[in-house]
């Protein structure tokens, strides 16, 4: 399994879009950092062994100044030591809003690679809203990926509020198909994704050689 850091380098190399980020291994360096990501920020540890890290404690959101970042690190580093985890680093991240939502991939020994689109986050365990395609795919098939989840008309606008950038998903889609094709992981998760009317970041990623 690929650390955050090569998951997102593996993803620029397709050009897909990542969170704002920077990598320190120091609080220091991180207080630094952090003001030219801009607050509110997230910080979470690197890690190969550790897969769900919310689960672990070793990821703080609504990280608002330099005190709650301070904060963060010392609560993220004992985290670590409880789990007998080797630090690796941290990654500060800028705290987006939008629509969560996931993009995966999965190589199948029939079909080959597989390639999903649903809600994201939590939201993917518990309403199992997805679509399907095998890969490669069109830019029609991104379209009707997108257009056929039951959550659609949430993303689409519902009650006034902004769509999410269809054009910047599909190109989302398009591109994650061809890095399937070309890598053929074992599996890929980007989740969660947040997009909103301007267009889309990938804030976590795992990629599964």
């Amino acid at each position: 399994m690929l650390s955050i850091l090569e998951s997102f380098k593996l993803l620029r190399k397709y050009k897909i879009n990542t969170v704002p980020y920077a990598v320190v291994d120091n609080v220091d360096t991180a207080l630094k950092k952090a003001k030219h990501i801009s607050y509110p920020i997230v910080l979470k540890a690197i890690s190969h062994k550790i897969t769900h890290k919310t689960n672990y404690g070793i990821v703080r959101l609504d990280i608002m100044d330099d005190e709650d970042l301070k904060d963060a690190w010392r609560i993220i580093r004992k985290r670590l030591s409880q789990h007998n985890t080797k630090f690796e680093g941290m990654m500060l991240q800028k705290q987006l809003k939008g629509y969560e939502l996931i993009i995966g991939g999965k190589k199948d020994d029939q079909f080959g690679q597989m390639i999903v689109f649903g809600l994201g986050g939590i939201y993917v365990e518990v309403f199992k809203d997805i679509s399907a395609r095998i890969c490669p795919i069109e830019k029609d098939d991104a379209i009707e990926m997108i257009r056929e989840i039951k959550a659609h008309p949430i993303i689409a606008g519902m009650r006034g509020k902004k769509p999410v950038n269809e054009d910047a998903l599909v190109d989302a889609l398009m591109k994650t198909s061809k890095l399937l094709i070309n890598e053929q992981p074992k599996e890929l998760d980007l989740n969660p994704l947040f997009a909103d009317e301007k267009g889309y970041y990938v804030v976590d990623a795992r990629v599964i050689k």
